[in-house]
């Protein structure tokens, strides 16, 4: 009697399995694509931005009916290239969203109609110049453009939010579901989870500790390569500056002879909390050995760049150290490179022109900010200059 009681208990959980498992079957193989594959969040900020856009082309379109000038009149073709590239973007982007046709038909509509009217909206802000008697037709089609994508924009922030409704009721469901057969395999799984989670620990803990230094707690080396690398590939693509910045502590040798190894630890800890405090959200700190440190900086030009270390620098001078007799303040010197569109984009030639600057900073008295001398761009191919 008991084994036929474990026999049909065991058949129950196993049907109830089964039965989740099926009805989360079917409710994905019905709704997952067209539902669950939606990023209605990202559309809602498409849609926010689109609208946006519309209200700069306003903006533009009455600051050039007020006043025709060729400020205006660029100001107008940049809000029209803007307009032009959010919408066609967000009309391909629809089908994506999981919305219905009869729910879009309309507001496709109204941006075919508005995207159509954009050559002549762009041939009329470039004559209304010359021939100001076009104003009042560049007035009309800005009007109906600017009305157009304002309908369009509106109905899709409608049936965004209504199809992200339904998205989170579908996923409500869902959740139920799965938090029921997740439930009945925790009591099976649970060790392997914790076994696994623990794996994954250590695993993190030792791939922290192979990109962190021990002694400052900053990113070392290995850490600063491979953002590097990250970072000037993104150069290379938007031509945007990086700059590097060598940071070498000054007689840091003399500090450890003459105070000891504790106090030189001490002031390389203190020089990582300044340098930590001191840059920006989007810059790297990093130490690279012994007293050198790193430090990297996407989007900075060397102008910038140099005004930074240069704060750096002055705020370190500025710190006492009264463990440090003999030093009781330390000082840096600091080299830095810049590299820009149509020159070496290697960190590792990037790297030697800042340790080049930063060599100079110290033949030149230490305590002081050393730019390197700009790199000059590689030269053309042979058939290059052939064709020049």
């Amino acid at each position: 009697m008991a084994r036929w009681r474990l026999r049909t208990a065991l058949v129950g959980t196993y049907l109830l399995i089964a039965l989740g498992t099926g009805l989360a079957l079917w409710v994905f193989a019905t709704e997952v694509d067209q539902r669950l594959g939606a990023d209605h969040t990202a559309a809602a900020s498409d849609i926010v931005r689109g609208q946006q856009q519309v209200a700069a082309l306003r903006r533009a379109a009455e600051a050039m009916r007020e006043a025709p000038s060729r400020f205006h009149q660029r100001e107008m073709t940049a809000a029209l290239n803007n307009v032009h590239n959010q919408a066609t973007a967000l009309r391909a982007g629809l089908q994506r969203l999981g919305l219905r046709p009869g729910d879009t038909t309309e507001a496709r509509e109204a941006l075919d109609q508005a995207l159509a009217q954009l050559p002549e909206l762009r041939l009329l802000t470039y004559r209304v110049l010359e021939a100001p008697e076009r104003l009042s037709d560049f007035i009309q089609v800005a009007g109906r453009v600017e009305s157009q994508l304002a309908y369009a924009y509106s109905t899709l922030h409608a049936a965004n939010h209504e199809a992200s409704a339904a998205q989170q009721r579908l996923a409500a469901l869902l959740a139920t579901v799965v938090t029921g057969l997740g439930f009945l395999l925790l009591l099976i799984i649970g060790a392997l989870v914790a076994a696994v989670s623990g794996m994954l620990r250590q695993r993190d803990a030792l791939e922290r500790l192979t990109i962190t230094d021990a002694l400052t707690g900053l990113p070392n080396r290995r850490a600063l390569l491979q953002r590097a690398d990250w970072v000037l590939a993104q150069h290379r693509r938007n031509g945007r500056p990086v700059s590097v910045a060598l940071i070498d502590v000054d007689h840091f040798k003399s500090i450890n002879d003459r105070d000891g190894h504790p106090a030189g630890d001490r002031a390389l800890r203190q020089l990582a909390e300044r340098l930590t405090a001191s840059v920006r959200a989007a810059d790297m700190v990093a130490r690279l050995g012994g007293e050198e440190f790193g430090l990297l900086m996407p989007d900075t030009g060397e102008a910038e760049a140099l005004a930074l270390c240069e704060r750096i620098r002055a705020r370190i001078e500025g710190e006492a150290q009264p463990w440090a007799p003999h030093f009781p303040r330390v000082t840096v010197s600091i080299g830095v490179a810049t590299s820009t569109p149509g020159t070496e984009t290697r960190f590792d030639a990037l790297y030697r022109r800042a340790d080049r600057a930063l060599y100079e900073a110290k033949r030149g008295g230490r305590n002081r900010v050393v730019a390197a001398i700009p790199a000059q761009p590689p030269p053309a191919p042979a058939g290059d200059q052939a064709s020049a």
